[in-house]
């Protein structure tokens, strides 16, 4: 397959958390696809942006999803933990000439051709939207389940973000295998522990 009126729209979520992976998103579309009430994942509702996750999946030519763990983070930074989660999902996809655009101001995967940063892409560029939609569904369904095994954390309500909730668990239980101990208030309380 050879169309230069593909594009593949990249984005990711859970760069900010303290606990869980980064995943990231690759959808590939026609440049002429419209999926109605396509938006950037942070201005849409949980339930509407599971809504949106189906329709594009049935519209979307192809779809990767890539992670990086905690433990990844931890050894290798943010920014190269970032680049390995949007590689391992764009070699998901099937081998096509696209143009490939990420979300925000860096170019993640400069080392493929045709790619290029946008800032702000998930508001204006649909793949890009999309994207983001399904990083940040597959995202909080993986923290949503580990809710199960570490309930007194409260990940189905906060996503490992770094709420009051979270913060007050910390200091009771302590970080667990899910938590990013390179990150400031995690390595805080592994400090406060020894």
């Amino acid at each position: 397959m050879d169309n230069t009126d593909l594009v593949v729209g990249v984005d990711e979520a859970g760069r900010g958390p303290w606990a869980g992976p980064l995943t990231a998103a690759c959808v590939l579309t026609s440049e002429e696809c419209e999926i109605e009430g396509v938006l950037d994942s942070k201005v849409l509702s949980g339930l509407r942006r599971r809504e949106l996750q189906k329709t594009i999946k049935q519209n979307a030519i192809a779809i990767g999803i890539g992670w990086a763990s905690a433990r990844e983070i931890d050894a290798m930074g943010l920014q190269q933990a970032t680049i390995m989660a949007m590689e391992r999902a764009y070699r998901q996809l099937p081998a096509v000439k696209a143009r490939v655009v990420v979300d925000g101001n860096i170019n993640y995967l400069n080392k493929f051709e045709g790619s290029e940063s946008l800032v702000r892409a998930d508001a204006s560029v649909e793949s890009v939207s999309a994207a983001s939609i399904i990083a940040k569904c597959h995202r909080d369904s993986f923290m949503e389940r580990m809710d199960v095994l570490f309930p007194e954390y409260g990940f189905a309500s906060h996503k490992g973000y770094g709420t009051k909730e979270h913060s007050v668990a910390l200091e009771i239980y302590g970080p667990c295998m899910l938590h990013r101990r390179s990150f400031s208030p995690i390595a805080k309380q592994l400090g406060a522990q020894t």
